[in-house]
């Protein structure tokens, strides 16, 4: 699925020496947000439309698991290769590429399907694992093109705004994908799927410019580097130390993310005893969350300390799971998935500090190491579902990752000082 992008700041129109320079992200954001708003509603919608499938006949709670397994290995596989794509600079291009490989796949289910061959389980775990080898260089491509494109000095209202679409996406996707594979079942949904990839990389497509990147000022006034070389020592190490951890944190928050949506169709048709219609709107709640939670969280973290903030976030989250876990109320559900997704969408908190930390390089390496670590920690999560869930209900499953939920919020206790970011003009 694709991330949040940018928004035009107050100084993307004023090119200056050593400064980044206007791209086309910048003058045409609100068509690439349609774009983005769109995909994330297709996205959404073919992974209930996939989940459903998988969960007819026996064993379908571990086939879902499975899925999800297979959606997180290639970006492990190729984490390499897909970090020397973020310094490609004709990233619209190379992102309307993989949408149009994206359309093909997804749509082939839907015409199998209509020419009256279903597909098989395995047909329907590899198409996942083709979409995920797409995703494996989308997401660090996106985050390299946010990173780029984001205006100095508005980097926490460029990811709020972006975070608001892609939780919007979700919410419209969650529903209407819900409501597709209710009444016009999963195929009918993953064709819309593959219209959105169809719009976006057509969109993209027409938007192909070079992303500019940050060059040093040639005419900046020079230091003396032997009186600030211990200084940069130190603040090098100080700087590596800090997006290690919103790296982590990061990492955490993305995997549990990924752990509710790869998790909650099983609980639906075992537990709640639901239908496709009520994971939407199970999912609904959680964006909406998520929608506060980037306007609200946003404002408290910048008062709050690192290690307790963490703790906080990790707390809400073991709670909303135990109680998706013990509850059969909507309302009680409905209510754990909306906290959970405020807690989840601290993630955006975190990438915006990633942003203001550190240069153009460390940035892209460090959300490169987001895009191959989460996966790595899906490849865990869900090995264990899939184990578990041979044996075990999916609430249970539910139950054990809030316990280690609690036990993760217990260990994180150190406090790191949060990192400034203006929000002023540059």
């Amino acid at each position: 699925m694709r991330q949040p992008e940018t928004v035009d700041g107050p100084d993307s129109t004023a090119p200056h020496s050593g400064a980044r320079q206007p791209t086309v992200l910048g003058r045409h954001y609100w068509t690439y947000a349609v774009l983005i708003l769109l995909s994330f509603a297709g996205s959404i919608a073919h992974v209930i439309a996939v989940t459903w499938l998988l969960l007819r006949g026996s064993h379908g709670p571990t086939y879902v698991s499975v899925a999800f397994l297979i959606s997180a290995v290639p970006a492990v596989l190729l984490f390499r290769i897909a970090r020397r794509q973020v310094a490609a600079e004709k990233l619209p291009s190379r992102l309307s590429v993989l949408d149009a490989i994206q359309a093909v796949v997804v749509v082939a289910v839907p015409v199998s399907a209509a020419l009256g061959h279903p597909p098989a389980r395995a047909v329907l775990l590899g198409q996942e694992f083709l979409l995920s080898c797409c995703g494996a260089f989308v997401f660090p491509l996106s985050r390299a093109m946010l990173v780029r494109a984001a205006p100095r000095g508005a980097t926490l209202t460029a990811n709020g705004v972006s975070a608001a679409v892609f939780q919007t996406g979700n919410s419209l996707g969650a529903l209407a994908g819900g409501l597709l594979v209710a009444v016009a079942g999963p195929y009918t949904a993953m064709a819309v799927n593959a219209g959105t990839f169809v719009v976006s990389a057509v969109g993209l497509a027409a938007m192909v410019r070079p992303v500019w990147q940050d060059e040093p000022d040639p005419k900046a006034p020079g230091r003396d580097h032997a009186d600030t070389a211990g200084q940069a020592r130190q603040q090098g190490r100080s700087t590596r130390s800090l997006l290690g951890y919103l790296v982590l944190g990061t990492v955490v928050l993305l995997t549990m993310q990924r752990l509710f949506l790869g998790s909650l169709g099983p609980l639906v048709q075992t537990h709640l005893r639901g239908t496709p219609l009520v994971q939407g709107v199970l999912q609904f709640a959680f964006t909406v969350g998520g929608v506060l939670g980037g306007i609200v969280v946003g404002k408290w973290a910048r008062e709050s300390r690192r290690g307790r903030e963490l703790t906080a976030i990790l707390v809400l989250s073991a709670a909303s799971f135990l109680v998706l876990a013990a509850s059969s109320s909507a309302l009680l559900s409905c209510t754990a998935c909306f906290l959970l997704g405020v807690a989840v969408s601290h993630w955006s908190v975190f990438q915006s500090d990633i942003q203001a930390t550190g240069g153009a390089a460390a940035q892209a390496h460090a959300l490169a190491h987001i895009s191959m670590w989460q996966s790595v920690a899906a490849v865990i999560v869900f090995t264990g579902t899939a184990a578990l869930t041979l044996v075990l209900q999916p609430r249970f499953v539910f139950a054990a990752f809030g316990l280690i939920l609690i036990a993760l919020g217990l260990l994180a206790t150190h406090e790191t000082q949060p990192v400034s970011v203006s929000e002023g003009d540059s």
